[in-house]
């Protein structure tokens, strides 16, 4: 959720959908909050080993280990990507114009290597620094902006939108929120940490939706919306709109945090739940253990940001199809509860078509639809072609 690239999505979404940004992160979140409150539903959606975890127990695989691992895994590689590409650019130009961008970004992934593979207890702890650090600066700003005085911006010009330019903004707005349901793998490393799965989720999304609620209305108010639109770091204009140099560097470190908290916890968790896959009889057993996991994931990582990749305009492709199959990954756990008709079925029912129908959306107004489309196609095929070899059961000791 602290990922820059939210705040790309906040910042543009505050200046091109206007004031109806606000009631459109209110209906995203409230299908994400039922959708992590049914995690608690039932213990066998978490496998002690941490393979089970988020696999509708009534959809078996190979379907529904694909979905997951091209979800999270994909999110894992072009995500990580992402924000340790975006790390680099802000620490050079902000902090220390002497060290090169890419090379910031390969430090900031050894880091994250060597953190997580003195165990998920310290990466775990380090997560909550990370997230604070970025939760810190962010409020800062929020703070800031609520107790300014904001210019009196003069209203944009009013365009006559098309119909994909009008709906395209609700599909963005479900983007923010995904990845709440990781918060499930720092169970038990980190002292203290809720015993139910989904209390730190439920927390997690409405603090989320706060924040963003409030920087989605100090960016309204403090930047034209046509500049916030067209802009792809509207977060930098809002930050020096607010405070100027020293909102510079509050942002600076938002997105410094920011990008490690993302990168961290997707190195911590995607390599636990793959792990858990193997024993289960579910994937190859030489892909088990967690250490190869990480190693695996880091060396894709590395491996893609060595060949330029980083700065390739099919990043984002790849990046937000990861996303939308995500959101299909959280449509395929509402239908499992609606299939198990217990308590809050038909809600369950509804928010698993909402989510369908933000992914349907999403490809329709995007102009690069068709290179969605195929990369979503493609990799959930070949995983779940992967997937149904048999594999045999696993030793789980």
């Amino acid at each position: 959720m602290l990922s820059p690239e939210n705040l790309v999505i906040l910042g543009q979404q505050s200046g091109g959908a206007g004031a109806t940004v606000f009631p459109g992160l209110a209906l995203a979140a409230a299908i994400h909050l039922f959708t992590a409150g049914t995690y608690n539903r039932d213990s066998d959606f978490f496998a002690a080993s941490g393979g089970g975890t988020h696999l509708p127990k009534i959809f078996r695989p190979p379907l529904a280990v694909a979905l997951s691992l091209a979800s999270r895994g994909g999110f894992a590689l072009w995500g990580t990507t992402a924000v340790l590409i975006t790390a680099g650019y802000v620490f050079n130009e902000t902090f220390m114009p002497a060290y090169p961008n890419l090379g910031f970004s390969f430090t900031l992934l050894a880091l994250l290597m060597v953190l997580n593979l003195l165990g998920s207890r310290w990466a775990g702890v380090f997560q909550v620094v990370f997230v604070g650090a970025a939760l810190a600066g962010l409020v800062a700003l929020v703070v800031l902006g609520l107790l300014g005085s904001p210019p009196n911006l003069q209203p944009s010009p009013a365009g006559d939108l098309t119909w994909k330019q009008g709906l395209s903004p609700i599909p963005l707005l479900f983007l923010p929120f995904i990845g709440y349901e990781l918060s499930s793998f720092l169970k038990e490393k980190i002292p203290g940490y809720a015993l139910s799965p989904a209390a730190p989720m439920l927390a997690g999304i409405m603090a989320a939706f706060c924040l963003f609620f409030l920087w989605c209305f100090i960016s309204r108010n403090y930047v034209p919306g046509l500049k916030l639109q067209e802009s792809t770091v509207p977060y930098a204009y809002v930050a020096r709109a607010v405070a100027g140099e020293r909102g510079t560097q509050l942002m600076g470190i938002v997105l410094l945090a920011g990008s490690l908290a993302t990168a961290n916890a997707l190195l911590l968790a995607v390599p636990l739940m793959a792990s858990g896959l193997p024993p289960a009889g579910l994937w190859p057993l030489i892909l088990r253990g967690r250490v190869f996991n990480l190693l695996l994931l880091v060396g894709a990582v590395a491996l893609v940001m060595a060949l330029g990749l980083g700065g390739s305009p099919s990043l984002p492709s790849f990046l937000k199809a990861s996303v939308l199959l995500w959101l299909l990954a959280y449509a395929w756990h509402n239908l499992a509860i609606w299939r198990e008709k217990g308590r809050g079925a038909a809600i369950a029912n509804l928010c698993a078509l909402a989510l369908v129908a933000a992914v349907v959306l999403a490809l329709i107004t995007d102009s690069e639809r068709v290179v969605l489309g195929i990369y979503m196609l493609l990799v959930v095929g070949a995983l779940a072609l992967f997937g149904s070899i048999p594999y045999g059961e696993g030793n789980l000791h």
